[in-house]
């Protein structure tokens, strides 16, 4: 059994190391002598208007080189978001930002979904390329040069790019470790995140993307989808990486990542799968090497864990992705334990549902094209 761990943790850290040397061999995230194409960027707006500011100046101060508009887009107009947003339209000058009113009331897809279509449809007829953000975020200032460069290789079908955590407290070293430790496998996978995704209008409208989100819960992952089926690659814009508010509780954290891996249980099985096969293996082999009173198979997966998650640390770094400070042995031990503990969970509660609480809406999934709105 101690073998079989050794075997599985090379196995995970090759896996690292084989993300590590793509990260390398990104192309330049800027444009040279070419011209930068014309961009659309569509934030889809709703919850707290409390770091609203903060997105937004991030946004208006990228350094992207070619035309951009951005296209803010709030379901309605009550709420304080709106009239933080309309605020902060007035005091923005150039003309680059709009503000959009969706009326959106979902059926058959999410409500983020058409909040995303609306700001699609009012798009710039001059525009090439689409970029689709989360607004809950902090881009960083080379943000948008670096999702639009990844689409410059005509295999590529879509860029994109993750968001971490702010690490602040034991609940968001944990949600924080979570996400980066995902990013291994998600790009070598060829997922999407909805973080901040970039797509071209032409394959827009040739893999018929806004058909397909109309009854659909996550626009990310049927993207990922419709990519596969047509041969399209998937770029990891990494310089690109934008930073979240971290979780204020474990049970917030809990409540995330069960629905994150509910998503990828109907949307991307083979990554949920492969997840869950390696988080019961290691359950098992500890287990079964404790009760037979051997430590070998607990101890090579604890240090192949620690190892991993500080390689996947050091290759993020550069792109403000480092885990954490520096911590205590003691410390790193305990984040690893509880992430795989976490792991079980969520696999085990997105085994056993089907349904998702999220923007004040209750959905109900029965598979990738076809979800529930219930009252």
């Amino acid at each position: 059994m101690t073998t079989l761990c050794v075997a599985v943790g090379a196995a995970q850290i090759l896996f690292t190391l084989r993300f590590i040397r793509r990260l390398r061999a990104l192309p330049a995230s800027r444009y040279g002598g070419e011209a930068a194409p014309p961009v659309s960027v569509i934030v889809p707006c709703k919850g707290s208007a409390e770091r609203s500011g903060e997105t937004f100046s991030s946004l208006l101060g990228q350094d992207y080189a070619g035309p951009v508009e951005y296209l803010f887009v709030v379901p309605s107009r009550t709420g304080p978001l709106f009239a933080k947003l309309e605020a902060l339209l007035q005091a923005a000058s150039g003309g680059r930002a709009r503000l959009l009113v969706s009326g959106a009331e979902p059926v058959s897809c999410s409500e983020k979904i058409l909040n995303l279509l609306h700001g699609y449809r009012h798009a710039s007829e001059n525009s090439r390329i689409l970029v689709f953000a989360d607004f809950d975020l902090v881009f960083p200032r080379g943000w948008l040069s670096a999702l639009v460069a990844g689409l410059r290789d005509p295999a590529v079908g879509c860029s994109t790019a993750h968001a971490l955590p702010e690490a602040e407290g034991l609940p968001g070293e944990l949600m924080r470790l979570w996400a980066a430790a995902g990013i291994v496998y998600l790009d070598s996978m060829g997922v999407v995140s909805g973080n901040s995704m970039a797509i071209s209008k032409d394959n827009f409208a040739g893999l018929e993307v806004e058909r397909a989100w109309r009854t659909s819960l996550c626009e990310d992952l049927t993207l990922a989808g419709l990519l596969e089926k047509s041969g399209k690659k998937v770029s990891f814009a990494a310089a690109a990486i934008s930073a979240c508010s971290s979780p204020r509780s474990l049970e917030e954290v809990f409540s995330l990542t069960n629905k994150w891996m509910l998503y990828f249980r109907f949307y991307v099985l083979p990554v949920w799968l492969l997840g869950a096969a390696l988080t019961f293996f290691k359950f098992y082999a500890a287990g079964r090497g404790l009760a037979c009173g051997a430590f070998g198979p607990l101890l090579v997966l604890l240090a192949s864990d620690m190892l991993n998650l500080s390689l996947v640390s050091a290759a993020l770094a550069p792109y403000g992705g480092r885990l954490s400070r520096r911590q205590p042995p003691w410390r790193r031990l305990a984040l690893a334990l509880l992430l795989q503990v976490l792991y079980a969970v969520n696999f085990i509660a997105s085994a056993l549902r089907r349904e998702v609480q999220w923007g004040g809406y209750h959905y109900r999934l029965f598979s990738a094209g076809r979800v529930e709105v219930l009252p």
